[in-house]
């Protein structure tokens, strides 16, 4: 088995595990532990004179280097 690497950088951290969001994909977990919680948005929606998201695709992948899905929801 592979060793990963530890994160570098400062992230924000929530429960003691990296919390980090690009545009809509949010990655949520510690590539050191077996799986890691993936979100994407899909759509948003306006709620008086902020956006929010409406729709989003929620995975956990293993982190065994293929991102294997083990579980998927909407």
């Amino acid at each position: 088995m592979e060793e990963k690497l530890p994160l570098e950088g400062k992230y924000l951290m929530y429960k003691g595990k990296p919390l980090v969001r690009e545009k809509n994909v949010i990655v949520y977990g510690d590539m050191r532990e077996e799986y890691y919680l993936f979100l994407m948005i899909l759509t948003t929606k306006k709620v008086g004179d902020i956006e929010t998201p409406d729709k989003i695709l929620i995975q956990i992948l293993s982190t065994d280097g293929k991102q294997t899905i083990i579980k998927q929801g909407e």
